[in-house]
């Protein structure tokens, strides 16, 4: 399997670990202490997870690479590295993809 494949398998499965744990911590009362140790566990596999690739980025939040390295360039994802190649922070790149789920879900597909 190709690098640029591995990364982006290993990518969505980060991911999918952090969707499902924040679902178990929604699922959780506010007040209850286990949310909140939960979520730390999310930020902690977010802060320690390995930058990611443009076009892994792009596979993932079902947009161009263009479009990804737009949105780096104007702030909306985070470059954790410029240089010998173009990094993106992981943390940003979850938060982004439930931003452009919940646009989705509400129909809008462009602009």
């Amino acid at each position: 399997m190709a690098a640029v494949a591995v990364e982006a398998e290993q990518t969505r499965q980060l991911l999918e670990r952090i969707e499902t744990l924040e679902q178990v911590a929604a699922s959780l009362p506010a007040t209850d202490p286990r949310r909140e140790q939960l979520l730390g566990v999310v930020r902690a596999e977010l802060a320690g997870s390995a930058p990611v690739r443009p076009v892994v980025a792009a596979d993932i939040l079902q947009l161009t690479e263009k479009t990804v390295r737009d949105w780096a360039a104007e702030g909306v994802l985070t470059v954790h590295q410029h240089r010998p190649r173009l990094l993106l922070d992981a943390d940003r790149l979850h938060r982004v993809s439930h931003l452009v789920a919940d646009l989705r879900r509400a129909g809008r597909t462009r602009g």
